[in-house]
This record gives structure tokens, C-alpha cells and sequence, in this order.
């Protein structure tokens, strides 16, 4: 037999078709510890000679398996004619994290099915195992195969269908384990029975001392009529009474001696005699207890299961937690963290959560998993050292990314980092190597932009300015002044880019000028009165903006402009009659 060991799902239960219902239905386990979505089958359709006949793909959506958890499919044959079974294939699982996984043909690994036939030693091992075994746990040469009858890797430490784990497993329910336990169960019950043979020998004997009685009192016919009353009363008494309660109390010693399957099946024979009912939970109760006692993972996992199922039954609540906890505890002592989380949780125990995700992240860490650690760190707020694991794993990865030339993501690393250790050199170091990046790409600008970022790093200072410098003169020479202007703000001083951040300032403001927009180009104007004319022009504008301003009939502010020209053209002599028109208003309106 073939399986597929990476399949993160598998086929549980197969169901045919019929007649009252034309699909086929399929049970499957979700092995992993995610939620599967959606899964990708082939169903194959086998003719009596079990020869493929037809293949139909089906991708079936809407699935919401939590980790662990069953569930069912139905698929509409699309050809049924000469069908007699069907071969379903796997091909993709489609997880709600947006991972997809797929089959490939290399993956399938052979084994050896470890099924028992129906029959005695079937039952005996199901007595020991439970009722989910098939067989006797088998070591392979690529595969261990476990009770349930599931194939896993080699080293796999623990069942992926059933959790056992592997030491148990080949521990508890080898041939020689199974026939020793079986073997005591057995001795147990002759000796109960051994035992109840003695009672009954007992019961003769005295029932014989009875009779001796009896016949002395033959004589007298009305003794042997009482006695005879007596001994039937006797009888009914023994029948209604003693018999029963010695078969309770038998129960109660099996009980009290731990001797629990036993135990139940007399209480279970009583029906309702006395508390048998409650003393049937009990039992799971001890049982559960028992379990609990013996603290291995296996025990463990069956004690919260029986509490669990038992509810609000005395202590259980408390019990189930504790089981929860001990789990966890062993499973964060074996490094598996994010299960040991989960019991955890369960158990209500948030320190040992957050210890749990901790000491996952340190391990990732170690491992120098710094990405995965990182995440893990971060969302651990102020637990131990976090934060700065966190900052460290950041630090590392950024190194990393440098190392491997990807500067983009190094530089938001070292940015977020502050002045953690050496990151701000560092980023000056990747701002420099990505420039020189850049240039090779012949990306000039933005390279020129990086080397300024790199400060003084070796000669960035140097290769920005030459870089940007030139740039801007390109940005001059083609008449887009803005940008020129800010590149050689950028880099000032710098050879004449000074002076030709102001050159390109009054060119934008000429272009304004010429274009009729005289506030601004006033205002940039304003910025560069070193250059020869630029006060001359700034005039310009506020005597255009003047006119401007009388023609829309906005006399104060026109006199107001006027007013700052001084001598400027003919600026007095307008401001002349704008005041003139001004006082004709007032007198108009007598406002003298």
C-alpha cells in the first residue's frame, strides 16, 4: 500500500452511492493544525476488474475544518454506468492562512498495512487499545505504522490521525504487552470467580446443617411448618436482598481496588438497585483519576477527555484544567510549543501561554529564524526580555538583507531601529551601497538623493553633490526651474549652486510674471533679492496687481499698492487719482 506522508489531510470512510441518494460521500481527517478551506480530489471510478474506467477532478469550497477536526465532502459522479468502487486521489489543500498544499508523485511512500482480521486477538488488542485499533504497531524501513493503522515518518514522535505517541505506542501494544495484560485481566476474573465459588460452597454447607435441623423436627409437625415458613422466608430474603448486596458490595471492592472495567460491568447488572446509575459514573470519575495519577501524555490526554465528557460531576472542571495544564507542561518540556500553548489556554494558565510562545521565539531565534522570532517577540509586549530580542532579530535580519544586497528592505529595518547598537552607521552604509546600486542602473537622481542620505559616509557627501549637481543643471537647461531649484538647495554649498538656486527661484518667478500670476511671481521674487533685478520686478508685479486692483474697482487696496511703489512709473500720479476718486466717493455719500 501507497500514502502520501505530507498530505495534510486524509480519507477517512467512503460511502456509495444508491439509489435514493446518486453522490458519494467522504469523511475525511484534517491532520494539520490549521483550517483547511477547500480540497482539490480525484475520484476514479473501478469496473469489477478494479480497471480505471473514468476520472472526474472536483475542487470542493466552503470547508471550515479546524486543526484536527473530521469532515465530509460530496461528489456527484458525473459517469456511474460499470462502476462498482471508487479510488479517490488527493491533489491540493487550500488552508485559510492562503497556503496551498499540492501532491506530487514522488511523495508517495510504500508500507505495510498492520490489519488484524476480525477476531479474538482483534478484540484484545481494542480491550488495551481502545476501539479505534486495527493492529499491532509496526516499524517499517521507511515508516512506523501505529495502532489505528496509520503510517507516519519514520520520525515522527507522535501519530498524526490518532496523537499516540510513538514511545507508547511500541511500548503498550506489542503482541507479548497485549497478551501479559490480557493474561492479568484474566487471572483477575478466575479469581473472582474462584471466589464466588467458595460463597457458594459456603451457602451449601449451611443450607446442609439446615436440613439436619429440619429433620429433628420432624416430630413435631407445626416446628416444621414454622421452620419451613423460615427457611422460605429466608429464601426470599437471600433473593431479594443478600444476593444483591453482596454483588454491590463485590462492585464497591472492585472499584476501591482499581479494578474499573470490571467494576462497571456489576454495577452496569444491577440496573437500578440502590445508586448502581451513579456509581457507573463514578467509576469513569476514579477512572479519570487514575489516569490523572499516572501523569504520562497518553494518560493524561485520556483523564481530560473523561472529565471533560463528565461535565459539572464533582471536580471536574478543576480536574480537567489540571490535566490540561500537565500536558502542557510536558509538551513545553518536549519543545513543542504552539501545542503546549493550546493546553495551556485550555487550562486557563496564561503565564504558561505566554512561556510557552517565548521560549518558541527564542528557539526560532537560536535557530536564526529571526523573521518567524521576531513576529513572535513583538507581539509579547514588555514579557522578559521581548522587545529586545525583537530589536535584535531585526538588527540580524537587516544585516541580512544587506549581505544579500536587498538595501530596500534593510534600510526600513535599520529605520525602525532608532539608535539601537550600530543602526544608524549601518543605514548610512546601505543608503551608500544602494546609491552606488543605482547608479549602476543609471538611476542618478534617486542614487543622488540616497548618497545625501548616507551623510558622511566615505565620499557620499562628495558623490551627491556632483551627482545632484548635475542633475539639476539637466532639470535647468530644459526649463523645468522647480526641480532645479530644489536640487540645488539640496547640495548647497557647492560649487555656484548657490547661486543657481536663486537663478532658478526668479526664473520660476519670470515665468509667473509673463503668465500674468503677479502675487506669486511677487513672492518668489521676494525670495531672491541678491539677484541684480529681482526688486525691480517684484515692483512690476505690485504695480500690475495695482492696476489690476483699480480695474476691479478695489480702490484701498489699488492706493495701498500704489503707495509701496514710491516713484515707480507713473505709480504717484495714479495714487493721485485713485485718492481723488476715493474723496469724490465720501463727498458723494457726505462724508466730509
Amino acid at each position: 500500500m501507497k500514502v502520501d506522508l505530507t498530505c495534510p489531510v486524509e480519507l477517512w470512510q467512503c460511502i456509495m452511492p444508491t439509489q435514493e441518494e446518486p453522490t458519494c460521500v467522504f469523511r475525511f481527517n484534517n491532520l494539520s493544525e490549521k483550517t483547511v478551506t477547500s480540497v482539490q480530489v480525484t475520484m476514479i471510478s473501478l469496473n469489477t476488474a478494479g480497471e480505471p474506467i473514468y476520472r472526474q477532478v472536483e475542487r470542493i469550497q466552503g470547508i471550515n475544518a479546524d486543526a484536527r477536526e473530521r469532515f465530509t465532502i460530496t461528489v456527484l459522479p458525473a459517469q456511474w454506468d460499470e462502476t462498482v468502487s471508487v479510488d479517490l486521489v488527493i491533489e491540493k489543500v487550500w488552508f485559510d492562512d492562503a497556503i496551498i498544499w499540492r501532491r506530487y508523485d514522488s511523495s508517495l511512500t510504500e508500507y505495510e498495512p498492520n490489519g488484524l482480521a476480525p477476531g479474538r486477538k482483534l478484540d484484545e488488542l481494542r480491550f488495551v487499545a481502545g476501539q479505534d485499533a486495527i493492529g499491532y504497531p509496526l516499524m517499517e524501513e521507511f515508516v512506523w505504522v501505529c495502532v489505528c493503522g496509520r503510517a507516519n515518518e519514520k520520525a515522527a514522535k507522535r501519530c498524526a490521525r490518532c496523537g499516540r505517541q510513538t514511545e507508547a505506542v511500541f511500548a503498550n501494544y506489542r503482541p507479548q504487552t497485549v497478551d501479559l495484560i490480557i493474561a492479568a485481566h484474566e487471572r483477575k476474573r478466575q479469581d473472582i470467580a474462584k471466589k464466588a465459588r467458595e460463597d457458594a460452597s459456603k451457602l451449601l454447607e449451611e443450607q446442609g446443617k439446615k436440613q439436619k435441623q429440619r429433620k429433628r423436627l420432624n416430630r413435631n409437625i407445626a416446628v416444621v411448618i414454622i421452620s419451613l415458613l423460615l427457611i422460605t422466608a429466608a429464601a426470599l430474603v437471600t433473593m431479594l436482598w443478600v444476593i444483591p448486596e453482596k454483588r454491590y458490595s463485590h462492585a464497591e471492592d472492585l472499584l476501591q481496588a482499581g479494578a474499573f472495567n470490571e467494576a462497571r460491568s456489576a454495577f452496569l447488572a444491577m440496573g437500578e438497585y440502590r445508586d448502581a446509575p451513579e456509581q457507573l459514573v463514578r467509576c469513569d470519575y476514579l477512572e479519570a483519576k487514575a489516569w490523572l495519577d499516572e501523569g504520562d501524555m497518553e494518560s493524561l490526554g485520556r483523564a481530560s477527555a473523561a472529565f471533560r465528557d463528565l461535565a459539572d460531576y464533582e471536580d471536574c472542571p478543576n480536574l480537567w484544567r489540571q490535566a490540561e495544564f500537565l500536558q502542557g507542561e510536558i509538551l513545553l518540556e518536549a519543545g513543542a510549543f504552539d501545542i503546549a500553548a493550546e493546553h495551556f489556554s485550555a487550562a486557563g494558565r496564561l503565564e504558561g501561554v505566554t512561556e510557552a510562545h517565548y521560549l518558541q521565539a527564542s528557539k526560532l531565534f537560536d535557530a536564526g529564524l529571526y523573521a518567524d522570532a521576531a513576529g513572535i517577540f513583538l507581539e509579547m509586549a514588555d514579557y522578559r526580555d521581548s522587545q529586545e530580542k525583537a530589536r535584535e532579530s531585526n538588527y540580524r535580519i537587516a544585516l541580512s538583507a544587506r549581505d544579500a544586497e536587498e538595501y530596500d528592505q534593510a534600510m526600513g529595518l535599520l529605520t525602525g531601529l532608532g539608535d539601537y547598537r550600530d543602526a544608524q552607521a549601518q543605514l548610512q552604509a546601505v543608503c551608500y551601497l544602494l546609491a552606488e546600486q543605482k547608479m549602476a542602473a543609471n538611476e542618478r537622481e534617486g542614487a543622488g538623493v540616497l548618497y545625501l542620505e548616507a551623510g558622511d559616509y566615505l565620499d557620499a557627501r562628495l558623490k551627491a553633490n556632483d551627482v545632484l549637481y548635475q542633475i539639476a543643471q539637466e532639470h535647468y537647461r530644459t526649463g523645468d526651474y522647480e526641480r532645479a531649484g530644489e536640487l540645488f538647495a539640496s547640495i548647497v554649498p557647492y560649487l555656484d549652486s548657490d547661486s543657481l538656486s536663486d537663478e532658478c527661484v526668479y526664473q520660476q518667478a519670470s515665468v509667473k510674471l509673463a503668465s500674468g500670476l503677479y502675487q506669486e511671481a511677487a513672492e518668489l521674487f521676494a525670495l531672491v533679492p541678491r539677484h541684480k533685478d529681482a526688486t525691480e520686478k517684484t515692483k512690476e508685479c505690485l504695480y500690475q496687481l495695482a492696476n489690476l486692483s483699480w480695474t476691479n474697482e478695489n480702490l484701498e487696496e489699488a492706493a495701498e499698492l500704489y503707495a509701496s511703489l514710491g516713484d515707480f512709473k507713473d505709480s504717484e500720479r495714479q495714487l493721485n487719482q485713485i485718492q481723488y476718486q476715493i474723496a469724490e466717493g465720501a463727498v458723494a455719500q457726505a462724508d466730509f
